[in-house]
């Protein structure tokens, strides 16, 4: 173990090719682990070898979490391993999730001397005796988690056995750090070749493909290609279109569009052009090519925001701007209701159906109406929560630590 010399820390999480919201997450986390171990060596793994070293500073120890355990030389040498964050444990999009996991943290259990801890962790849902059997057997390999939210930290304890113990923290997203107003402004000029008007209302939209229901034993990697057309999520759209033109009657308005996650089984631009084709307002699909930090600078220059994704709402709250959530999962209504915000957030289903435009209409007047008051009450929620955050670090640097034991339940 190179305690004494320079810690050697091992991240392990999902997949972050074309996943912005992931890819939030890791940038906190690098900064988290700098300001416990600056001196640290950090270790990921990536299919995207360039880019993660020039956007994260990380040095790349196998392509996969699979191949790493090719390597049991260098996981001997690794003196903590983080596990997270997103929600990597779960069975509603694939059942084969948390078994590939169960098998990579056995393997690093079983091979690293240094603690293996579950961070910012998302659990759930778990709908299957599979899935369940496959959590239980990745969680038994932590020696301690932080889990993101309630619901996870329940499944943590349920499934992780007695000698699990868990803390809950904030997404670590929520200390993401952004660029200056001004060089958001900028990029978005001469790289998005977007120019907005100080008379327009800057309206954010991230949107997603969301599968209510859809449950399957393959991963949706694997199975993108077989989709059939979704009426449910067809109607959403209209609905969302149809809800942004009345609210947008009688005011000048411009849509941008925050494609958070384009992959073949997950392409956020294609929905968002389905959508800005049906708007009767200047609409704009921003590229994005750039990091996160400059994501939610961009976002802190809408005006209101509205967002599907998870991730997008904490990047958009995080910036100030008054986001209404369209939740596909409890786990966004949980989250607006730890803020104090449950009003701004609706389950997307309710707008799954045809006719239902005037409920999302009547939803974003009522926000910009109420806007000031809301991002009077965002601001001491926000830095609460930041301060939460901080807790990640010590937790890095209690495990670093050569009295380090495993905590008590």
């Amino acid at each position: 173990m190179s305690r004494g010399g320079s810690p050697r820390i091992l991240i392990l999480g999902g997949d972050l090719a074309g996943n912005r919201g992931d890819r939030a997450i890791r940038a906190v986390m690098m900064d988290q682990v700098r300001r416990a171990a600056p001196s640290a060596q950090v270790f990921s793994v990536s299919r995207e070898p360039d880019r993660d070293r020039e956007e994260f500073g990380v040095e790349i120890a196998a392509p996969s979490a699979v191949s790493l355990l090719g390597r049991p030389a260098f996981l001997r040498s690794v003196d903590l391993t983080l596990f997270g964050g997103g929600q990597l444990l779960q069975d509603d999009s694939s059942q084969l999730k948390n078994m590939h996991w169960a098998v990579v943290l056995r393997g690093v259990r079983a091979l690293s001397p240094g603690p293996l801890m579950g961070f910012g962790l998302g659990v759930g849902p778990l709908c299957t005796p599979m899935g369940r059997f496959f959590a239980a057997r990745a969680l038994r390999s932590l020696d301690f988690c932080i889990t993101r939210d309630q619901r996870s930290a329940e499944w943590a304890t349920r499934l992780g056995g007695r000698g699990l113990a868990t803390d809950t923290l904030p997404d670590p997203a929520v200390a993401l750090r952004a660029e200056a107003a001004e060089a958001a402004r900028r990029f978005l000029n001469d790289e998005e070749q977007v120019v907005c008007s100080p008379d327009e209302t800057i309206l954010g939209v991230a949107v997603r493909r969301f599968f209510p229901g859809r449950m399957g034993i393959l991963p949706s990697a694997w199975t993108a290609s077989r989709r059939l057309h979704d009426a449910g999520y067809e109607a959403f759209k209209q609905n969302l279109a149809e809800g942004v033109n009345r609210f947008a009657q009688g005011k000048k308005v411009r849509v941008l569009f925050f494609p958070l996650y384009n992959a073949p089984w997950q392409n956020d631009s294609a929905q968002a052009r389905d959508v800005a084709r049906r708007l009767a307002m200047p609409a704009h699909v921003l590229r994005l090519s750039c990091g996160c930090s400059m994501i939610k600078a961009l976002m802190g220059l809408c005006d209101l925001f509205v967002g599907v994704p998870m991730h997008s709402t904490i990047l958009a709250l995080g910036a100030q701007v008054p986001t209404l959530a369209l939740a596909y999962t409890d786990k966004i209504l949980d989250w607006y209701g730890e803020l104090g915000l449950p009003e701004w957030a609706m389950p997307a289903r309710l707008l799954s159906e045809p006719g239902r435009a005037g409920l999302l209409a009547e939803k974003l007047a009522r926000l910009h109406e109420n806007r000031e008051q809301i991002r009077a009450s965002l601001s001491a929620a926000w830095m609460a929560l930041e301060a939460r955050v901080d807790r990640y670090v010590e937790w890095i640097g209690r495990a670093l630590s050569p009295r380090w034991s495993r905590p008590a339940p």
